[in-house]
């Protein structure tokens, strides 16, 4: 159970699990009731990590936009129906989370925000597995792509694939990049530079960080830990040039 009772910590220090949004995001200007439509994608069509085996070729997938942000105007706040998985789950009642989250899919199936609750759900049960599945799948159909990738990055270094993490924060910076509706993101990458020694990154992360989220949110001991143990194990030079790249075209 440690792994559960350190992601437990993060969500007491972090407040509470995103619930898609930042405070600063525009209100919803379309009822949920009108769907809106978007191209979607097998969940085989979706790219997979690069191996860091090869370095140039991780380096520049990395590097390269290979998802897109369409506009999304709902939010969590449009159907009361959104309560019954945001109150079980941020009391901490996962498998209930679940369960109602799985009952909107098919009403939202191009919604981001549902695919993102389960996939915290999950992580937070250490169904990790679970987790990246459903993320995937969102991935392939939600017109808001930022923060699944995100939290497929977290899903992935929680797994221990800390280099295929880093792909996915990658491609969610590109989309915040247009799109900078959310802080997690900056801060993994804060903690991914640390762990391989690259303080001016690390601290270029961690100021955007804080100018998006007041009350310098940071990662509990225990999750900063293992985050930047698993940056040391792996193939580090390509991890740098990565996290380099990003700094200077994405906060320069």
């Amino acid at each position: 159970m440690a792994l559960l009772d350190w992601l437990l910590g993060r969500r007491r220090e972090i407040v509470q699990i995103n619930l898609g949004v930042d405070a600063s995001a525009p209100p919803a200007i379309e009822s949920t009731s009108k769907l809106s439509t978007t191209t979607t994608l097998e969940p085989s069509s979706i790219p997979t990590p690069p191996a860091a085996s090869n370095g140039d070729e991780y380096v520049r997938r990395c590097l390269t936009v290979e998802f897109r942000d369409e506009d999304e105007s709902r939010t969590f706040r449009d159907d009361p129906a959104f309560t019954d998985v945001l109150t079980p789950l941020n009391s901490q009642r996962y498998p209930s989370a679940i369960t109602e989250a799985r009952k909107l899919l098919p009403r939202y199936e191009n919604f981001d925000l549902v695919y993102k609750w389960l996939g915290a759900a999950y992580r937070a049960t250490e169904q990790l597995e679970p987790s990246r599945q459903i993320l995937r799948e969102g991935l392939g159909k939600s017109k808001r792509k930022c923060m699944l990738l995100t939290d497929l990055g977290e899903t992935e270094w929680l797994m221990g694939n800390v280099e295929n993490g880093l792909y996915w924060l990658a491609q969610a910076l590109h989309c915040l990049a247009s799109n900078p509706i959310e802080h997690n993101a900056y801060l993994f990458l804060s903690y991914l530079a640390k762990g391989i020694a690259m303080q001016k990154e690390t601290d270029l992360f961690l100021a955007r960080v804080d100018r998006m989220r007041a009350g310098q949110i940071r990662l509990t001991a225990a999750h900063a830990a293992r985050l930047m143990n698993l940056c040391r194990q792996g193939r580090t030079e390509p991890m740098r040039k990565v996290i380099r790249e990003l700094a200077d075209k994405r906060l320069g």
